[in-house]
């Protein structure tokens, strides 16, 4: 997940892997979003300051964002997993969370999701 300046994009990065490993060092799951069973962090990045690029609208209209940043990588083992399930129940935990949902589709070829929390 991705939060920048009161908006979030999600576009899961889930990988198969032989055994449900501990987390990475220092990564934690995002305090809005519930993790999916059988998932480790594998990698996190946090920034108290960057610009990234997110999906916005339709037709890949993109907007740079700047603020803070976190970005959660997850290895899942399960293979039952849904990428797009991963992102309905995002939709439904920031929706409960306040936040208004800019674009809901895919983005580069995956199921991802855009929200904002506050002003623009």
């Amino acid at each position: 997940m991705l939060v920048l300046a009161g908006a979030a994009f999600l576009t899961p990065t889930l990988l198969q892997s032989q055994g449900v490993k501990a987390d990475a060092r220092g990564c934690n799951d995002s305090p809005l979003l519930s993790r999916v069973s059988g998932c480790a962090i594998y990698s996190c990045e946090r920034s108290d300051w960057d610009a990234a690029k997110i999906p916005v609208g339709p037709n890949g209209t993109i907007q740079i964002v700047q603020g803070e940043k976190l970005h959660i990588y997850y290895d899942c083992l399960s293979e039952s997993y849904s990428r797009l399930k991963v992102v309905r129940n995002a939709e439904t935990a920031l929706r409960r969370a306040g936040y208004s949902i800019e674009f809901s589709g895919t983005y580069d070829g995956d199921p991802g999701l855009t929200a904002r929390k506050g002003a623009q």
